[in-house]
């Protein structure tokens, strides 16, 4: 059976699924996080789904916040979608 390659919308939905149960895993809720990220809790999801894109400041702590600041590969898989 061939490999499934998932679409730009599929992996774009894994990826802000994965941060979304990354945050509520270290946060609890969006709201929470949103607060220590220092932006609203609009932006935060709006850049989740891929609406916006996150600025450097914001990936840098919210990966500080979510213990993943090291860890740039799950940076990488969690903050940026592919791009075709």
């Amino acid at each position: 059976m061939p490999d499934q390659q998932l679409s730009d919308a599929e992996e774009l939905k894994l990826n802000s699924n994965a941060l979304r149960g990354k945050i509520v895993e270290k946060c609890g809720t969006l709201q929470h996080f949103s607060d220590l990220v220092g932006i609203s809790e609009a932006v935060v999801s709006s850049r989740i789904s891929g609406k916006s894109d996150w600025k450097r400041k914001e990936i840098l702590k919210a990966s500080k916040i979510l213990g993943i600041e090291d860890r740039w590969d799950e940076i990488g898989r969690l903050f940026f979608a592919k791009e075709s």
